[in-house]
This record gives structure tokens, C-alpha cells and sequence, in this order.
């Protein structure tokens, strides 16, 4: 019988993105944009290909990209360029506040203006980015299995009633198991172990550091 992820294996696994180096925001938004329907190992394996644009512009030839990213969606496509685009314009950023107000805020600004991202992949953004102070939720299909809704577009005030109730379960789990970890570890761990539920996942986190937006 699988045995749980434990926080402690689940902190572990989110320290791995933060490496050396300084976060790049730029980064941390297309590799969350590339985890729109996508499975985790094929998303760290496009977040390594997109490191080597970090400091270079894109193909001009977007076919060229395309073919290295493949499979992706066209319109996943369309949005890579687009951050690239609305970042060296300054539209995009990550100057969120330190409150969970604040957060909300800049998601609600940064999701009106990046096009196929919603609150869901700018919320992971900001946990690649800054998963220590980051107080955004990422709900992904895991989550709302494990609050027993069915998987489907859902609105944003949808997202935040389900952010809020996976609040409340973080915060039991932290009474339970104890720890003082940031939020999006108890979450992170909430998700992982539903993942062993129902797909025989291994005892051990799966590794996040490929998706970290740290660069030398």
C-alpha cells in the first residue's frame, strides 16, 4: 500500500524551485502557461526548452518553436509569444503585494491581459515564481476531484470559492500534521496525495525543480 506524501517531502519538493541564480518572471509565466492540459514531466520538459529564451527573443518562425514544444496547442502557442510580447512592454510583472488581497488583485490584472491564461495558470506563475510568499491556490483537476466537483471551464468566482474551501483544508491538515510551512506546500501536498489515490502515484514527490524560473 502507497503511503502518503509527506509534508516534509512536499516542502522538499517545492524548495527545488528555487535554485541559484535571480527568478525570472518572464519564465515562470510560460512555464505555467505550458501546464494548461498538460502532463507534469511533459511540462518540465517544454519549462527546460523555454530556459533557452530566457535572454533571447523567441523564434521568429513560430513553427520553429512549435516543433520543439510539440505536442502543444495552437493557441498555447499564441501565448508564449504573447508574454514574451506584453513582458517587454512591462504590461505583465510580478509586483504582487504581500497579502492575500493583493495577490487576488494582481491575478485579476495579469489574467485580463494575457491571453489563455486564466486564474488557474497565473496563480501557478506566481507559485513558480515566489512559492515562499506565494498566496495564491493552483486548482487544477486533482483539486476539484478531491472537493468533489466535476472537471470543467469554471468561472472565477467558481476558482475563488474553491480556493476558499481548499483554504479551510489546508488549514485543517496544518492542525493535523502540524508544520509551518507556506500555503501552497499544504496544498501542494493535498494535490499530490490525490494523485496517489487515484492514479497509484509512488510515495515520493514528484520533482518540480525542472519548472523553477531561477537562471544564473
Amino acid at each position: 500500500m502507497v503511503q502518503p506524501v509527506s509534508l516534509v517531502q512536499t516542502a522538499k519538493a517545492m524548495e527545488e524551485l528555487v535554485n541559484h541564480g535571480t527568478a525570472h518572471g518572464k519564465l515562470a509565466f510560460w512555464n505555467a502557461c505550458l501546464s494548461a492540459r498538460n502532463r507534469l514531466e511533459r511540462n518540465v520538459e517544454q519549462a527546460l526548452i523555454m530556459r533557452e529564451y530566457v535572454n533571447r527573443p523567441l523564434p521568429l518562425d513560430r513553427d520553429v518553436l512549435k516543433s520543439r514544444l510539440k505536442p502543444i496547442l495552437g493557441r498555447t502557442l499564441d501565448a508564449l509569444y504573447e508574454i514574451e510580447r506584453l513582458w517587454n512592454a512591462g504590461i505583465i510583472h510580478f509586483n504582487t503585494g504581500t497579502t492575500i488581497e493583493e495577490q487576488e488583485a494582481w491575478r485579476v490584472s495579469m489574467s485580463s491581459v494575457i491571453p489563455g491564461m486564466g486564474y488557474k495558470t497565473v496563480s501557478f506563475a506566481l507559485h513558480i515564481y515566489a512559492p515562499n510568499t506565494c498566496h495564491l491556490l493552483t486548482i487544477d483537476c486533482w483539486h476539484i476531484r478531491r472537493l468533489g466537483e466535476m472537471y470543467g471551464p469554471i468561472s472565477p468566482k467558481t476558482y475563488v470559492a474553491y480556493e476558499k474551501r481548499l483554504r479551510l483544508d489546508i488549514q485543517e491538515l496544518q492542525w493535523q500534521e502540524g508544520g509551518n510551512y507556506p500555503p501552497i506546500v499544504y496544498a501542494a501536498c493535498l494535490w499530490q496525495r490525490e494523485r496517489q489515490v487515484h492514479s497509484q502515484q509512488g510515495e515520493d514527490y514528484p520533482s518540480h525543480a525542472g519548472l523553477s524560473c531561477y537562471v544564473d
